[in-house]
C-alpha cells in the first residue's frame, strides 16, 4: 500500500525536487504525529498532488488536512476535496489553509453549525461571494447566520447565497438597484 501510494504521487507530481524516500518518510511521520493510518495520509497527499501542488506544499497541505480530520467533523475526502475547492475559489496559498481551518473550527465550536456545513456552504458560494467583494470571514458568517436561522444544510444555504450573489452582480440587477 505504501509503495502504491508513493508511486501514484511520484507519477502525478511534476516537482523536480521530489524524492521518493523523503516524501514517504515525511508522510509516514505525519501519520504517526496525527494518529492516522497510511490509507488516509496517502489519500490526502495524492489529492493535493493531483491538484497541482509541489512537494513542499503537498506536505504542508496534508498536515493541515490531517489536523482538520482531528479537530473538525470532516472525513479524508472532505478534508481535501472541499478544502481544495475553497483554496481555488479564494486563491489561497498553502500557508493560508491552516488559518482558514481555524476559522471554520472556531465558528463550528461557537455556533449551531458543523465544520462540514461551513465547508459545503463555502464550496457552493465561494466564487460568487468573492466576486461580490466579500471576504472569506464574511462568507463564513453569512453561511452561519443563515444555517442557524433556517435550519437548512450548508449545501442548501450555500446554494441560496450563490443565487442571491449571482443576481446581485448581474448588470440588469445593478441598473435596477441604481
Amino acid at each position: 500500500d505504501v509503495e502504491m501510494g508513493m508511486t501514484t504521487i511520484a507519477r502525478i507530481t511534476e516537482d523536480v525536487n521530489f524524492n521518493f524516500e523523503e516524501m514517504r518518510d515525511s508522510l509516514q511521520g505525519l501519520g504517526v504525529e496525527y494518529g492516522m493510518g497510511w490509507e488516509n495520509v496517502s489519500d490526502i497527499a495524492i489529492r493535493w498532488s493531483q491538484a497541482g501542488y509541489n512537494v513542499a506544499d503537498t506536505l504542508e497541505l496534508t498536515k493541515s488536512s490531517l489536523l482538520a480530520l482531528n479537530t473538525a467533523e470532516l472525513d479524508a475526502q472532505y478534508a481535501t476535496q472541499g478544502l481544495i475547492a475553497i483554496m481555488s475559489q479564494w486563491q489561497l496559498k498553502a500557508e493560508d489553509l491552516l488559518p482558514v481551518i481555524d476559522k471554520i473550527n472556531k465558528t463550528a465550536d461557537s455556533y449551531a453549525i458543523t465544520s462540514q456545513d461551513i465547508v459545503d456552504g463555502l464550496n457552493r458560494v465561494g466564487a460568487a461571494a468573492k466576486n461580490a467583494g466579500m471576504t472569506i470571514e464574511e462568507t463564513i458568517g453569512a453561511i452561519t447566520v443563515l444555517r442557524e436561522a433556517s435550519g437548512r444544510t450548508g449545501k442548501e444555504v450555500g446554494t441560496a447565497l450563490n443565487t442571491i450573489f449571482s443576481y446581485m452582480t448581474r448588470d440588469k440587477t445593478i441598473k435596477l438597484m441604481e
